[in-house]
């Protein structure tokens, strides 16, 4: 095979994935376009990538899943014929992640290109999100109490904006040293300021699981900053990371009330909770105020029910929606799924569908051991690939945007460079 056309088609791969990075969080179409051309260059190529492919079982896991999607969408229909067409949409969200392969294979297990598709993650979010500023002006009521999502839904804009608060901490010390020596000081306040306003973002969302996810993180991030400023003795970098930790200390401390106030928004549920009395746990109150905690609660009591009536395969790929619209309480029946992945991998897919899912989690783990092995990974770009994943499990415990194309994207963005490790870097 002629070394140019391999090289024009990694080309087009690879100008494929830097267009789906940009417009992941951002615009849609361009991020569908850019799925087009990996997935083209992909089967262009497929006598070069194939043999490699298939060697990996992290791709017949993924391939395992679409096709059981697939596959179980008809059948499920059968039994509700009415039901055909959520069935198949379910499923076909479902099949989508096996769009990660191409996104490992084209970034090629390379540090240089999984760096340059995440800066252009967060120039095209940021940019999304000015270009959304507006939506302040038509908050319902003042923008320290109504729920900020920019453009996006505001459990989904705390958790993408918490990833780039990350980036943008872990890798400040790296972009400070690779920045002209007069510009230094402007870059690493650029850097504070765009730390502090996202910070400020995950909070005005207003998304609990999002700040109990995050705290561990940021406070993992900076006992490593600081740690590092001693260990090499230096006096600038260590000035660095108590000015980034006071910053964003004095920006959670200005938010402590509304935090605090949102925090002990359920206490009779919590309380309900410590004290084992399930039972007394309710979804709303008198005034007709939906409790968040006690329809997860009531949620995951009423899908392990349902759960046992198909322990094996489960209900079907549309089950958790319609499930949750036969229930007898009022309020789920006006949702989608059970507000926690795990549960509705099991109502829609059973032990069988769990499985699978969980020997993807597994295998992509692996694929860090091994980039980590090889010398690929260094300690920074580690450490935001580990917290991201972390943050990523950590928002599938409490809500499910499994089937939602910006989860999906996240999901490549975060697990694709560690598959990429998988392929790329031997044992």
């Amino acid at each position: 095979m002629p070394v140019a056309a391999v090289e024009q088609r990694d080309a087009l791969g690879a100008a494929g994935l830097y267009l789906f990075a940009f417009s992941a969080w951002s615009l849609r179409p361009l991020a569908v376009v850019g799925c087009l051309l990996m997935l083209w260059a992909l089967w262009a190529d497929r006598a070069v990538c194939w043999p490699r492919l298939r060697r990996d079982p992290l791709t017949w896991v993924l391939l395992a899943i679409a096709g059981y999607a697939v596959v179980y969408a008809p059948l499920a229909a059968l039994g509700d014929p009415a039901s055909w067409q959520q069935q198949v949409k379910h499923a076909a969200r479902v099949a989508y992640y096996a769009g990660l392969l191409p996104v490992a294979w084209y970034l090629r297990g390379n540090e240089g290109r999984l760096l340059r598709a995440w800066a252009l993650v967060a120039a095209g979010f940021l940019l999304a999100r000015i270009a959304f500023l507006g939506e302040l002006g038509g908050l319902d009521g003042p923008w320290w109490e109504a729920r900020l999502g920019l453009g996006l839904e505001p459990i989904s804009f705390a958790y993408y904006a918490g990833t780039l608060l990350l980036g943008a901490l872990i890798f400040a010390p790296r972009i400070a040293r690779l920045t002209p020596r007069r510009y230094r000081s402007a870059v690493v306040a650029l850097l504070l300021l765009l730390a502090a306003l996202l910070l400020e973002g995950v909070i005005l969302s207003q998304t609990r699981a999002a700040w109990i996810a995050l705290a561990p993180l940021l406070l993992l991030v900076a006992v490593l900053g600081l740690r590092r400023a001693w260990r090499e003795g230096s006096g600038r970098t260590g000035i660095a990371a108590l000015l980034a930790t006071t910053l964003l200390g004095a920006v959670i401390i200005s938010n402590l009330p509304a935090v605090g106030q949102r925090l002990a928004s359920e206490q009779e549920t919590w309380g309900a909770l410590l004290a084992g009395d399930l039972d007394t746990v309710r979804t709303g109150s008198g005034r007709a105020r939906q409790h968040s905690v006690g329809i997860r609660v009531v949620m995951l009591r009423e899908g392990l029910a349902r759960w046992r009536e198909a322990p094996l395969f489960g209900h079907g790929p549309a089950a958790a929606k319609l499930t949750l619209r036969e229930s007898d309480v009022f309020l789920l029946s006006r949702f989608n799924d059970y507000h926690n992945v795990q549960l509705d991998i099991l109502v829609r897919y059973g032990v069988v569908g769990l499985g699978l899912f969980t020997a993807a989690v597994l295998l992509t783990l692996g694929g860090f051991y091994r980039g980590w092995r090889a010398g690929a990974l260094r300690g920074d770009t580690a450490l935001f690939l580990g917290c991201t994943l972390a943050l990523l499990l950590a928002s599938t415990l409490t809500n499910v945007r499994l089937l939602n194309w910006d989860f999906r994207y996240w999901v490549f963005l975060v697990a694709g460079p560690l598959a990429s490790y998988r392929l790329y870097c031997r044992r």
